[in-house]
């Protein structure tokens, strides 16, 4: 494929995915949304802690029930920062 063409099949399989995971991700996304309109850079924080601790977690074995219990963790590592006036 040149740099010209598309590949639809591809582009098929990345919308089927979206669809696929849009509700399960949208009641986190919302969440997230909330202390994004609050905070940035603890948005940012916490994304990040979150994403970078799940990758980290399966490459070092951890799947399913673990894995997502995991994810609540680096998510919530920081929930005390939710009444900090600072």
């Amino acid at each position: 494929m040149n740099s010209n063409n598309i590949n639809l099949d591809r582009v098929d399989e990345i919308v089927l995915y979206f669809m696929e995971n849009m509700r399960k991700a949208a009641r986190p996304l919302k969440l997230l949304a909330e202390i994004k309109s609050n905070d940035e850079y603890t948005y940012a924080h916490t994304a990040n802690v979150g994403i970078l601790t799940m990758l980290l977690a399966e490459y070092l074995g951890f799947e399913g029930s673990h894995l997502n219990e995991i994810g609540v963790a680096a998510i919530l590592h920081d929930v005390g920062k939710i009444n900090d006036p600072r």
